[in-house]
């Protein structure tokens, strides 16, 4: 049995070879005494029972750690005999829950200095709001950053409970800071006096705000070297100056916005023709599943040849998506790796998979549903074997379910079927023709007669295969593209024609449960970009409790 001193000489030996040290809980618990309940780590991690090997694990011999991440408090932790060596002075990036901004200036000014002099990312979850801020105001006094966070628990309405008006007039001495995160409801500079007119923060490449206030919004054309901006709860009243103001950054790499309600999806082209350079573009309209807001056919396309080196697309819009668009896709986003269409719904039939070109670079798409014409035809055989022949076609390394509501049918696509009954067999489905609305038998009926010569004399509007194609409610002669009856939006609901063939081609592609999701790939992918950006990627609390969404690892 090895004695202590050995393994005390064994893990002195192994540390001295990490760089980035994480000290949380697997399993973080609920604090109940919080204000308001928070996470928090109620296990005492061994190493800091005793000063000898604190020592041993905060400050390792050799280089030493490059970044230090305590994000819970450690509950009735002693730091009083420890303070000293919390930080080591080779950090660079320091990420805290604010409780520890005390103990960190347990010192005299005349040390501080020397104490920070490395640290140039700090970032501070302050998670419960009975917790002062004024250590942390010092600790800014005494670090030259290029990198800030400061997040906030959500759900807080009362900006005066915030704590971001007394940091935000000690950030703007930060003239280095690079990337500035604020986490926060309350993001009111004026009321902070601090004045984004004079730009502080002249080297400025990346803004993430939880709500865009309209006080930022006007200056954002100021920050000339803006890469990356992401803007949540944009209220319907700054929508238009948020478009505009955003439009003016012509070096924005990454535009990542959520509106409350957007009256207009027209305007998103703004964005898209105004930042030359996007990689990422991704737009939620939160009220977009109650509203009557659709995105058209000529704004999808708009969008697309604005939007040629663009990587990652999420659209949180209403979207009627024809297969036909397939072929624009793959010309004007060659580089598409992710589509992210939530609400959108996809018309596909094997005559527009024929004619589609191939996503070459596409791993992940998600949408609400897709609709195929004619799927009891489609469960024949021989049409099963050439549309799955198709699909991997078109779709060569797509990994992931295209339909995001299909993950409750998991147990379908890995054949454990007693989850939701069997599938019905190919001679128990039942014909649909009955139930589908006027405009879809319109549409279906168009798509069986392509080949025939009397298609020659109908409308190109009509055609199925035209990017134009739009199905008109004969009773009403409107479109329903426009229409608030969303009648067709359900048809691939269990044990329908459509919802069946979707599950038996999903099974012959071999998709089941992946490693991959587009939530997960999006984060890793923008942290990629971060780093490469600015060195340190801006993270959130809750990455570090529910890491799903954070990683491509589900």
């Amino acid at each position: 049995m090895p004695s202590k001193q050995s393994s005390r000489t064994r893990f002195a030996r192994n540390i001295s070879f990490v760089k980035h040290l994480l000290l949380a809980p697997e399993t973080p618990a609920l604090d109940e005494a919080a204000n308001p309940t928070r996470l928090a780590s109620f296990e005492k991690p061994r190493m800091l029972r005793h000063r000898q090997s604190t020592e041993l694990l905060l400050r390792p011999q050799g280089r030493g750690f490059q970044s230090l991440i305590i994000p819970y408090e450690i509950i009735d932790q002693d730091w009083s005999s420890i303070s000293d060596v919390l930080l080591s002075p080779t950090v660079e990036y320091l990420a805290i829950d604010n409780i520890y901004c005390k103990n960190l200036m347990a010192h005299s000014n005349a040390l501080l200095d020397n104490k920070f002099a490395n640290v140039m990312a700090l970032t501070i979850y302050k998670s419960d709001f009975d917790q002062t801020v004024n250590e942390l105001c010092v600790l800014l006094k005494h670090c030259n950053l290029h990198f800030f966070q400061f997040e906030e628990p959500r759900g807080l309405n009362n900006p005066v409970q915030s704590s971001l008006g007394e940091v935000l007039p000690y950030l703007q001495y930060q003239k280095s800071l690079e990337t500035l995160a604020l986490r926060t409801t309350f993001c009111d500079p004026s009321q902070a006096s601090i004045s984004l007119a004079q730009n502080p923060w002249p080297d400025l490449k990346v803004l993430h705000l939880r709500r865009g206030h309209e006080n930022w919004l006007e200056y954002l054309p100021r920050f000339e070297k803006l890469q990356i901006i992401c803007l949540h709860h944009i209220s319907p009243a700054h929508n238009g100056q948020a478009i505009r103001m955003i439009s003016k950054c012509r070096h924005l790499q990454i535009v990542d916005v959520t509106f409350e309600a957007l009256a207009d999806a027209e305007a998103l082209l703004k964005i898209a023709r105004g930042c030359p350079l996007l990689r990422k573009f991704e737009v939620y309209d939160k009220s977009a599943r109650m509203g009557d807001q659709n995105l058209s056919q000529p704004q999808f396309l708009g969008l697309l040849r604005a939007l040629p080196n663009v990587e990652l697309l999420t659209l949180g819009l209403r979207y009627r998506m024809n297969g036909a668009m397939l072929p624009d896709l793959a010309h004007y986003c060659p580089r598409l790796v992710s589509l992210n269409l939530p609400e959108a719904r996809l018309f596909l039939s094997l005559l527009l998979m024929h004619q589609a070109r191939p996503l070459s670079n596409l791993k992940i798409m998600c949408l609400r549903s897709v609709w195929f014409d004619q799927p009891r035809v489609l469960m024949q055989s021989d049409q099963m074997q050439d549309f799955v022949t198709e699909w991997r076609r078109v779709f060569p390394k797509l990994q992931t379910l295209p339909c995001t509501a299909d993950i409750y049918c998991m147990g379908l696509y890995t054949g454990d079927e007693n989850m939701y009954g069997s599938l019905p067999e190919d001679n128990d489905v039942h014909d649909e023709s009955d139930e589908l609305p006027d405009e879809l038998d319109d549409m279906t009926d168009e798509s069986h007669d392509m080949t025939d010569e009397s298609n020659d004399m109908t409308d190109e509007s009509n055609d199925i295969s035209s990017p134009d194609f739009v199905a008109e409610d004969p009773q009403t002669n409107t479109s329903t593209a426009d229409s608030a009856d969303d009648r067709w939006y359900d048809l691939d609901e269990f044990g329908t024609d459509c919802f069946i063939f979707r599950i038996k081609l999903w099974r012959a592609l071999g998709f089941g449960e992946s490693n991959l999701n587009h939530e997960g790939f999006g984060h890793m992918w923008q942290t990629d970009v971060e780093i490469e950006v600015v060195g340190w990627p801006v993270m959130p609390l809750e990455a570090f409790s529910y890491p799903e969404p954070y990683s491509t690892r589900s």
